[in-house]
């Protein structure tokens, strides 16, 4: 759940523009924790720290009572922030296709099919998951202009945007997932992410042997209902949304499974 009570400086909103800021009021979540005392947000009001790192600024969330909103000068001199809080949700969502294989025909137009024809489906495994809701980075683009530079890391390492070409098992190098009882493992080059899965979505994940992993920054990670795709649908058409398969490691001494043919 976002925070309802966000006290951004009027130099944050004039750098960085009020698009920027409004996505980042949307993005910031209570079950953060505060950069200063290490707590959970919670309801109350929460402040936005701005520090500048290179070409990137480095947004962190507070509670007001601990620090006050600011933009930091760029003094060289780089606050190290303890580590940021994800978020991270599964499901098992159906896709319309023929036999017992992951769909080929491309993710945005499988996932479509499926919406409209629910009959003789197979689910398959999938991670949703915002990669921080305490912290943000995002890159000047010019004037009250920004960039989010979390979606562009992940762009950089290989996930993927869907479009008509787009196909489900796309592999990407580093990304892959360790299923233990009741927990799937995500391991990517931008981090380890974590989720409790079901023994229907465990099913589905050994099934495929791997899961979907779609980061977002933009949506509610933890609103989503597990069959209802309908806000993923508007982030990938969007590009909101990316995915990436993560073949499943079968064994703590082997390699992940070889991507679906």
């Amino acid at each position: 759940m976002a925070v309802t009570d966000l006290w951004v400086a009027d130099e944050i909103t004039q750098r960085l523009g009020k698009p920027t800021v409004e996505a980042l009021a949307r993005r910031i979540d209570i079950d953060g924790r505060c950069f200063s005392c290490g707590l959970p947000l919670g309801p109350g009001r929460v402040s936005l720290r701005a520090q500048p790192i290179g070409d990137l600024v480095e947004l962190t969330a507070h509670h007001a009572s601990c620090t006050p909103s600011e933009w930091l000068s760029d003094s060289g001199i780089i606050q190290a922030a303890a580590g940021s809080t994800y978020a991270a949700v599964t499901a098992a969502l159906e896709f319309q296709k023929p036999d017992e294989e992951v769909p080929r025909r491309g993710l945005l137009s499988s996932l479509r099919a499926w919406w409209r024809r629910a009959h003789r489906t197979h689910p398959i495994g999938l991670m949703i998951v915002n990669p921080s809701i305490d912290t943000v980075h995002v890159r000047m683009a010019g004037p009250g202009e920004s960039v989010d530079a979390d979606m562009e890391m992940l762009r950089r390492i290989g996930f993927h945007e869907a479009s008509a070409n787009s196909v489900v098992h796309a592999p990407v190098p580093g990304v892959f997932s360790l299923l233990r009882r009741g927990q799937i493992t995500v391991q990517t080059p931008a981090g380890t992410w974590e989720a409790p899965v079901s023994e229907e979505i465990e099913q589905c994940i050994r099934r495929y042997q791997g899961l979907l992993v779609m980061p977002t920054t933009e949506i509610s990670v933890r609103s989503l209902q597990p069959h209802s795709p309908v806000p993923l649908l508007d982030g990938l058409a969007c590009g909101q949304v990316l995915f990436a398969w993560a073949p499943l490691l079968r064994g703590p001494d082997e390699r992940p499974g070889a991507p679906l043919d």
